[in-house]
Parts: C-alpha cells; structure tokens; sequence
C-alpha cells in the first residue's frame, strides 16, 4: 500500500527464510524414509538427471557472453516484478537493469555451490546405502545437506548469499517506491489470493 523500506523487506525476507528452514527441517523423516527405499539404479538416475541438468544451466548461466546473462536475468526479474505488480514502466524497467548490473550475483560461485549440493546429496544417498542407516541416522545426514543450504561453509558463497539478500531487501524496496497506486492495488491482492 504505502511506502517500504528496505529493513521492512529485510524482515519480511527473513521471515520466508525461516520458515523454509523450518519446512526443511520438517520434511526431513520423509526424505530419510525416502532415501531408505533407493537402490543403486536410483541414484544413478538421480546423478544422470543432476548431469542433464547441469548442462543446461551451464549453458544459460556459465557458459553464456556476460551481456546474455544481464539481458536473462533482466527478463526474469522483469517477468516476476510484472507478474506481481503488472506492467512496468519505462522507469521501473530501468531502475531493474541498473540493480541487475550492480548485482553481486556470480554464475561460478552458484555453479560451485550446486556442484557441492548435489555431490551431498548423491554422497548422503550411496552412504545410507552402504551403510544401511536407520531413519533418524538418515534423518541426521539430510540435516547437514539442509545446513549447508541455508548457511553454506564456503566463505565466498556465504558472502554472495549475504550480499544478494541485502540487494534484495534494497531492490524491492526501491523498486516498489516507483510503483503507482493501481499497481500497489494489483500486488495488495496478489498477495491475499
């Protein structure tokens, strides 16, 4: 409705993060059950699915001219701020390409972070296997891969992380300050949908 600063957003952030976190933890006795009833063909297909994926977003992101990935994820934040609030203004669409260019955002620090990710995830998975772990042994596996997401141990991926959610919480904020009133109506009633 009216104006919203950036600590707002910051808040409001947090308050999505904690409850992912908290969602994470929940699902872990799913995932530890799951996990259970794998075989070997499983994770292979899992490791090949990671693969194909992996080629795909290294193509999009890593691979790509700096320009390419700009003028991406331009469109994507474009696509989400208009899905929210509906079509941009000359000057909104501006302020997003200004703050898409500042951005501490970098294809290979996300590209570590995956590869570490899914390494977890396959290594977790082959040593629940091979040491046929119990559910709430699993469980405790799973947990760790859910840590490393939500606060990673690689110094420079930590940073990013904590960047990115600053520039978030600046972003949102600044870009809805040049909303006007129909838009603000549109995002009041997104969100109570």
């Amino acid at each position: 409705e009216g104006e919203v600063t950036s600590g707002e957003v910051c808040e409001d952030i947090q308050a999505v993060r904690d409850k992912l976190e908290i969602l994470s933890r929940q699902s872990l006795p799913i995932w530890a059950r799951l996990s259970q009833q794998l075989g070997p063909e499983e994770i292979r297909q899992l490791r090949k699915k990671f693969t194909e994926d992996d080629k795909e977003w290294r193509e999009k992101w890593l691979d790509a001219k700096p320009e390419k990935v700009q003028r991406l994820r331009y469109e994507e934040w474009l696509d989400r701020a208009e899905s929210f609030y509906g079509k941009a203004s000359d000057e909104q669409k501006r302020f997003i390409q200004q703050s898409v260019s500042r951005s501490s955002w970098d294809a290979r620090i996300v590209w570590e972070r995956r590869q570490q990710r899914q390494q977890r995830i396959i290594m977790t998975l082959e040593k629940i296997k091979h040491h046929q772990l119990g559910p709430k042994e699993a469980e405790v596996e799973f947990k760790l891969i859910v840590e490393h997401v939500f606060n990673p141990e690689d110094q420079k991926q930590a940073e990013m992380q904590r960047k990115l959610i600053d520039e978030a919480c600046s972003n949102v904020a600044g870009y809805h300050q040049l909303t006007n009133q129909h838009q603000r109506l549109r995002a009041r009633q997104k969100l109570t949908d």
